[in-house]
């Protein structure tokens, strides 16, 4: 709030200035007004959005085999900050206090602190994420906050159901025949593929399964008006 007030102030004392110099149309600079603005924001995430403002120290060490590949490393993080307007400065005269402050030891030795809400900094420490894990799982991407690999296998899972959405020739199918053969090859699952475009022949076959043909003119049909007697609550089925 004293930073918000101060950032008014220097606006009504800059509009003053202006007005002292009859200049009564003049527009507000954009960074005080977006001082005031970000100020705002900030207040409206305390009060309003139950959250909590936090301290906190980003520290990173780049490592590299030769100074050369040090210092073109170190040029290519600053140009990717500097596309996502953010700002990351050397350690000048701190080298040793900046690799103990990274290394897990607990200790800060660096006192550039920066100001966030927990919100904020949820994106460098994921409060919330959930990695899935499986000792014995199938890989299934990429997790998109945390950045780490989705191994789950779905008999661990509470519902093991799942379907592959995606706009054509995004790789659906590449997908769904890659869980196929990793089902395969890690487990005795019984696999049925019911396949109109034939395009899992071949992985079948390959994977010594059975393909069977079903049509109006091949030798294996299937009844639709087959009955079973438990079909129903209790009523006869063939009465329903």
């Amino acid at each position: 709030e004293n930073r918000l007030l101060g950032v008014e102030t220097n606006i009504t004392n800059w509009q003053r200035r202006q007005n002292a110099n009859n200049n009564f149309s003049a527009t507000v600079p954009y960074d005080m007004e977006q001082q005031k603005k970000e100020m705002k924001e900030f207040l409206d995430d305390l009060t309003t959005r139950d959250q909590r403002m936090m301290f906190a120290v980003i520290t990173m060490v780049i490592t590299a085999d030769s100074k050369e590949q040090l210092e073109n490393d170190t040029e290519a993080l600053l140009t990717t900050a500097r596309k996502h307007l953010c700002q990351f400065a050397t350690l000048r005269f701190q080298q040793v206090d900046g690799l103990n402050t990274v290394m897990p030891f607990g200790t800060r030795k660096i006192d550039a602190f920066r100001t966030l809400t927990t919100e904020s900094l949820s994106v460098f420490i994921p409060f919330r994420v959930q990695d899935i894990f499986h000792e014995n799982g199938i890989y299934y991407g990429q997790n998109v906050i945390s950045k780490n690999m989705i191994i789950a296998d779905r008999k661990q899972l509470l519902n093991g159901n799942s379907f592959i959405l995606g706009v054509s020739g995004g790789g659906k199918s590449f997908a769904a025949k890659g869980e196929i053969i990793n089902q395969v090859l890690s487990s005795d699952a019984d696999i049925i593929i019911i396949d109109p475009e034939r395009e899992y022949s071949q992985l079948v076959n390959a994977m010594g399964g059975e393909v069977i043909n079903i049509s109006a003119t091949s030798d294996n049909h299937i009844n639709a008006m087959d009955m079973n007697k438990d079909y129903g609550d209790g009523a006869n089925p063939v009465i329903l």
